[in-house]
């Protein structure tokens, strides 16, 4: 008897099969084909602001794994899709000029977007979380990248057309599978608007890759064509794949942040270069030599000071050469930050090669110098530190000596400088007298200097 009653009050219940549905929503009409789980949309114009009116389609947000744009309708709606976990794939749009903020935010199984020819712009979260996402090709008239566009996806490549001139704020961030940046314009894109509110461009797409491309070559050492007047803030912000860089003399600004974390090796500078902007050659570790062809010294970070921070922050430019013109190679070495460079030669002046740095050897009494570079002469000296006087009148003989030499050749820059440290202990009785005494510490200072 209970069975018969609860089967017949399940008779009772509404049986629920979704079927096909469609609509019309400010002159876009919507089609939803439940057996193959596509929308296709329709009509002419712009889609609503799904912000303040409700999603027609909303109902079928867990089944639509397909949406088909049509010709007519020229941009996809704010929150259009926001949150349609299940859709695959996007075609059509040919005519659309623009996508909406968080039109397809966590839009997950998402795998690709089309090339749309004619939009121009990306709102803010467009492709947030679309972590299905692999390869990116931008059309050729996409003009701006909305803030956190691609933020937590899977990317790993992505091609940037020349019309495009500015990238918002974080829109990159956490792209860590991000690998290589096709770049249709390198002028252009020095002269892109980085957006971000802190030193680090999580705007920058390079930030994230290994390898760019250039006109279909890949590139490390990059020649910054005349028709760029800068290099933007950030343009280069921790690129792996960039070995060196020459700007034309069409470039007058260096700016903040623009090679900032790179292993750039060599800089070269055109003659009309005015100014290099905090940060903009930060950790670069791999700094060797930087060619800087303005008669006018560069303002820099810092301007006036010996805190040869700023431009060059924590880049050790003590050991890197800094090339000059001639004509300015004295004020050059009077301004920070350029006079903490290790070296400053003129342009065109070479530089000699330098003597290898000696290798001091002791052993029984005998200092030995050697040195990779053939023919040298050795030039040492010593300084002798004895123990202190003790009760009164006698002195405890003991104490170190400090041997320091370089090489010197002719053709050649004078070697670093070595040093050594020998304990009277480790001296033992130099002029076998029997005794450790003074005697022994004079007989091996004498020589070392050559007496």
């Amino acid at each position: 008897m209970k069975k018969q009653i609860l089967l017949f009050m399940m008779a009772l219940l509404p049986i629920v099969v979704w079927a096909d549905d469609s609509g019309t929503i400010d002159g876009i009409s919507w089609f939803y084909e439940e057996s193959t789980g596509t929308l296709t949309l329709s009509g002419t114009g712009n889609m609503p602001d799904f912000y303040y009116v409700a999603r027609p389609w909303d109902t079928y947000r867990s089944y639509i794994r397909k949406v088909v744009i049509g010709d007519g309708i020229t941009s996809i709606g704010p929150r259009a899709f926001y949150e349609f976990f299940k859709i695959e794939s996007i075609v059509g749009g040919e005519n659309l000029t623009s996508i909406g903020k968080y039109a397809f935010y966590n839009c997950a199984k998402l795998s690709s977007i089309p090339l749309w020819p004619n939009v121009g712009s990306f709102g803010n979260y467009a492709f947030y979380g679309c972590s299905g996402l692999k390869s990116i090709s931008l059309g050729p008239k996409v003009y701006e990248l909305g803030e956190y566009m691609f933020y937590n996806t899977k990317i790993t490549s992505i091609s940037i057309p020349s019309s495009l001139y500015s990238i918002g704020d974080k829109c990159f961030t956490n792209c860590a599978a991000l690998d290589t940046v096709y770049i249709e314009n390198l002028a252009k894109w020095c002269n892109m608007l980085f957006i971000t509110d802190k030193s680090i461009a999580s705007s920058n797409p390079l930030s994230y890759a290994k390898h760019a491309f250039v006109d279909g070559q890949e590139i490390t050492d990059f020649i910054i064509p005349n028709e760029a007047t800068k290099i933007s803030p950030h343009s280069f912000n921790n690129f792996e794949g960039i070995s060196s860089v020459s700007t034309d003399d069409g470039v007058t600004v260096i700016g903040e942040g623009a090679f900032r974390g790179t292993p750039l090796s060599t800089v070269v500078l055109g003659k009309n270069v005015k100014s290099i902007e905090y940060n903009a050659f930060t950790n670069c570790n791999q700094l060797k030599d930087v060619y800087v062809n303005a008669e006018t010294v560069p303002s820099a970070w810092p301007d006036d000071d010996d805190d040869h921070d700023g431009s060059f922050q924590y880049t050790d430019i003590g050991s890197a050469v800094l090339h000059v013109p001639a004509s300015a190679i004295e004020e050059y070495k009077s301004k920070a930050p350029w006079k903490y460079f290790g070296k400053i030669y003129a342009i065109g002046y070479e530089p000699l090669p330098q003597c290898a740095t000696p290798i001091i050897s002791y052993q029984n009494g005998k200092v030995k110098f050697a040195c990779e570079t053939e023919g040298v002469e050795f030039v040492p000296s010593i300084m002798v530190t004895p123990n202190q006087l003790q009760n009164g009148n006698e002195l405890a003989i003991g104490g170190t000596f400090t041997v320091s030499v370089y090489a010197v050749k002719e053709g050649y820059d004078n070697s670093d400088t070595a040093t050594m440290t020998i304990n009277m202990s480790q001296m033992g009785d130099v002029n076998a007298d029997g005794e450790l005494n003074a005697a022994d510490i004079t007989a091996v200072v004498n020589a070392i200097l050559g007496k």
